[in-house]
Formats: structure tokens, C-alpha cells, sequence
């Protein structure tokens, strides 16, 4: 995903015309994985992604060759470089840039699943919020859920928050090392995940005793034990059941929470975030750091658990470069 948008950033600051194969990337994956609509068998996607997007979609990989000797004009460009394109746009003009497209995927994502509300692919991306909330996401008053012949009974309150938790196979702390270096992160705790990490943002928000729902990649479980076995919140935490879990499910109970905690080295954590703030949507949390202990600003709770966390950079902060972090870095990249 970052690589398709960092495209559309280098044909806008081109002023070209962003070209892109009816098949592959960025058709196949990542944009049909992630928003509806934009499948083979949609006769309009075409004129959808033009009349959008103003992107050119052209025949297979196979025919490029022709393609090119008859339009000298075309620029081809590897998707792997670009993850790392820098803007010429503003901060400014790049967030404006980005919430267009996100809004714009995200309506055509609207539109598909009111044609086809029992589809595949709305069941994916539906079914974590309909194992908590059914399907008529009409809140906790019958804690037990059907989905797809399932029964789940969820004790969940209608206001909820979603935590990710990320371990990045083991290389999770180099990765927010760079972050740290970068924006002034805390450098391990949205991976470990202290429970007052967690109270220190939903306790001013009044969230403290709603339901806090973990996505999670699996890699380490010992964050989200440690959450669960805190006497404060402990009974508040759920996890999305194994499954129903998926990368676009869990991506969209996050976007739709009502606060999101997500770790800063995460990609995926930027998209959901980027995605709230272009959807209206407040309270996402990525940036926090430790306070001094004899800061003015640590919230009383926090004062007596012994630690102070501070929030700081606003949303603005999700439309500055994205540092390397040392890792392989992919458009998939959690």
C-alpha cells in the first residue's frame, strides 16, 4: 500500500499520469486485498480508478514491451523503489493528498458492499466487528453471536478501543529504535505494552472501563497476557477470535474503533491511523513518550501507578517520512 500511494505522490509531483498494469501489482495486491470494488470482474473499475484517481490502466505485464516502443513518453518505475520516494509536496499537501485517496477507496469500498452485502470479501472484512457486535451492530444487549454457523458470546461494551500489538519477529525493538531516533518515541513500550501505557490515553478519554480489543500478529504473546492479567483492566481485553481473524478484518474493527493504540514502526498501524484521520475519526495513538517524574502533565492515574506517559505529535506526524528501520521494507510490511 505505502508503495502504490508513494507512487501517486511521484506522478502528482510529476505532473504524469500514474500508468498501472490490469493485473499484479498494485491491481491485485495490494488494493483489491484491502479495499472492495476494484476486482477483475467489476466492469467499471476501470473507469472507477481513471475518474478517481486519474490512473491509466494498461493490458498485461507481457504486452509492455510494445506498449513502451509505441509511447516513448513512459517511465517505467519498480514498485520496491517506491517505499522510500520522498515528496516534493508539503506536509500540508501531502496529507491532503493521501486522505483524497483514502476517501475515495474507501467510498468505492462503500458502494461495492451495499451491491453485494453477502460477498466473500464483505464477510472477510465484517466478520471480527460481527463476532463482538453481530451482524446488525446494534451493541451488547445479546452477548451471543452468530457468524458463519459460529457461536461467540462476547461480554463487549458498544464504545470500544483497539490496541495492536506488533512484535515484528523479533526485530520489533530495532525497528522502534529508528522511531525513537526519528520522533521521540518511547523505544519499547508499544511492544511491550504496560498497562498504564494503555490507561495513561483512554483514562482522559473516558474509556477506561469500555472494552479494549487486541489485534495482534501472534508472534508474542507475552504483551497481551500481561494486559489481560492486570487487575485494572484485565477483564476489559479481547482478542479477535483466531477464526475470523484476518488482515483486512482486523483492519477494519481498528479503523472503526472508537480510540486506536497502534505501535509507530508498524505500517500497518500508519495505514489505520492515516485511514481514521481521512475518515473524520479522532483519538488515534501512535506517538507517546515517557514524561520526566516531575512533569506537570501526568494524569493522576498515572501518577500512581509510577510511570508518565506523554501524547504528543499531532496527526500531522503520520504524513512525515517513514523512517528505514533496518528491515526489508515491502508494501505488505505489518
Amino acid at each position: 500500500l505505502r508503495a502504490f500511494f508513494k507512487s501517486c505522490d511521484m506522478a502528482r509531483d510529476a505532473g504524469a499520469t500514474l500508468a498501472i498494469h490490469d493485473e499484479g501489482f498494485p491491481i491485485d495486491s495490494p488494493l483489491n486485498e484491502v479495499f472492495l470494488g476494484l476486482h477483475g470482474n467489476n466492469p467499471h473499475r476501470n473507469r472507477l480508478l481513471e475518474e478517481n484517481f486519474g490512473l491509466l490502466v494498461i493490458g498485461p505485464r507481457d504486452e509492455m514491451p510494445s506498449y513502451i516502443s509505441k509511447n516513448a513518453s513512459i517511465e517505467v518505475v519498480k514498485s520496491s523503489s517506491m517505499f522510500w520516494y520522498k515528496s516534493e509536496l508539503s506536509l500540508h499537501g501531502r496529507k491532503q493528498h493521501r486522505q483524497y485517496l483514502l476517501q475515495h477507496l474507501y467510498q468505492i469500498t462503500a458502494d461495492e458492499m451495499k451491491k453485494h452485502p453477502d460477498s466473500t470479501r464483505v464477510v472477510n472484512m465484517c466478520s471480527p466487528l460481527w463476532a463482538f457486535f453481530g451482524k446488525d451492530i446494534k451493541g451488547p444487549e445479546n452477548n451471543e453471536k452468530m457468524v458463519n454457523g459460529t457461536r461467540y458470546i462476547m461480554n463487549i461494551t458498544e464504545k470500544y478501543s483497539v490496541v495492536h500489538s506488533r512484535f515484528f519477529e523479533g526485530n520489533g525493538y530495532k525497528s522502534l529504535e529508528k522511531m525513537h531516533k526519528k520522533f521521540g518515541v518511547d523505544p519499547k513500550a508499544s511492544i511491550d505494552l504496560p498497562p498504564d501505557y494503555i490507561t495513561s490515553i483512554l483514562t482522559p478519554l473516558g474509556m477506561q472501563n469500555k472494552s479494549i480489543i487486541i489485534i495482534a500478529d501472534g508472534k508474542n504473546t507475552e504483551p497481551v497476557n500481561r494486559l489481560k492479567s492486570d487487575p485494572g483492566i484485565g477483564h476489559l481485553i479481547h482478542l479477535v477470535p483466531p477464526d475470523v481473524s484476518s488482515m483486512i478484518g482486523d483492519m477494519m474493527i481498528g479503523i472503526l474503533g472508537d480510540v486506536f493504540i497502534g505501535n509507530p514502526a508498524s505500517t500497518f498501524s500508519w495505514f489505520i491511523a492515516q485511514s481514521r484521520n481521512a475518515l473524520g475519526l479522532d483519538h488515534s495513538y501512535l506517538f507517546l513518550k515517557r514524561q520526566k517524574e516531575n512533569s506537570t502533565n501526568r494524569s493522576d492515574d498515572n501518577s500512581k501507578r509510577g510511570r508518565y506517559w506523554e501524547i504528543f505529535c499531532n496527526d500531522d506526524c503520520l504524513y512525515d517520512e517513514y523512517p528505514r528501520t533496518g528491515r526489508n521494507a515491502s508494501a505488505s510490511d505489518g
